[in-house]
């Protein structure tokens, strides 16, 4: 799997591209937004060649006060029949002052596809703290483990 991480504020387009029949992408773009300020994700995935298979993922953190804002889009040009594409954005909130906008798109010109997409932004989700705070480790502790397992770090 490929993958992208990005730490500092500021604007990142990608572009992906699916130039070659039978071609297969997995992508993982990590936005680690801890440090205050913009971080902007501008995605573009273009299925060209017939029978491709996209799997792409972006996970997000952000805190103290940053804002993340990812835009996706999934284009299957009319010739790139028999694609199979997915595009998932996650998001998590570590505090209130930060903020996030996930957008993903389709553009579909082939008929013969399997297509979706998927966005979600949410806070740690409190079941998850309790059950760790519950095994006796500290709060922040707790907080670590969960964000270190969402984002698949180390």
């Amino acid at each position: 799997m490929e993958n992208l991480r990005i730490t500092k504020p500021g604007k990142h387009e990608i572009k992906l591209s699916l130039n070659k029949e039978g071609e297969n992408l997995e992508w993982l773009g990590i936005i680690d937004a801890r440090e205050s300020g913009e971080y902007e994700l501008n995605l573009v995935i273009s299925h060209i060649a017939p029978n491709t298979f996209g799997r792409v993922v972006i996970k997000g953190v952000a805190e103290n006060g940053a804002r993340i804002a990812v835009k996706g889009l999934v284009k299957i040009e009319k010739q790139a029949q028999n694609t199979d594409s997915f595009l998932a954005m996650k998001i998590l909130l570590l505090d209130k002052k930060s903020g996030a906008t996930a957008e993903p798109e389709l553009e579909i010109e082939a008929n013969r596809v399997k297509a979706s997409h998927s966005a979600s932004v949410g806070k740690i989700d409190d079941e998850q703290l309790f059950y760790l705070r519950s095994r006796g480790i500290e709060e922040t502790k707790a907080k670590n483990i969960i964000v270190n397992g969402f984002i698949n770090f180390d």
